[in-house]
């Protein structure tokens, strides 16, 4: 094999681990029948943002406690980010003689900052 050859398989190589590390993703070197084979595995996408999120739906509450409930709790300080879902909070759900915190679709707890 001439060396201009290996110059170009070397750099072939170079190149496929290079973008192996930088996608982070998993490298596969082989050799088989056919010669030697480079395969670079894709990373996989990371999960989305619930569409639609329900809390306590049809949850009954009799003669208890019960603190906050509520769909999305926001912790810290700053503002409460941009949401793309629904959010239900005791849908079609029934407190009887119960004494419960906030109810809400999104909280924004200030008490980490507040004390912190």
């Amino acid at each position: 094999m001439p060396a201009e050859a290996w110059y170009l398989l070397i750099a072939a190589v170079l190149v496929a681990v290079v973008a192996a590390i930088w996608k982070g993703a998993g490298l596969t070197l082989s050799k088989g029948k056919d010669g030697v084979q480079i395969a670079v595995k894709e990373r996989a996408a990371p999960p989305s943002a619930p569409r639609h999120i329900e809390v306590a739906a049809g949850a009954t509450i009799k003669g208890g406690k019960a603190g906050d409930i509520a769909g999305i709790l926001v912790r810290g300080g700053g503002a409460v980010p941009a949401l793309e879902a629904d959010v239900e909070v005791l849908d079609k759900g029934r407190l009887e003689d119960a004494e419960v915190g906030d109810i809400a679709g999104v909280k924004r707890d200030d008490a980490a900052r507040d004390n912190g």
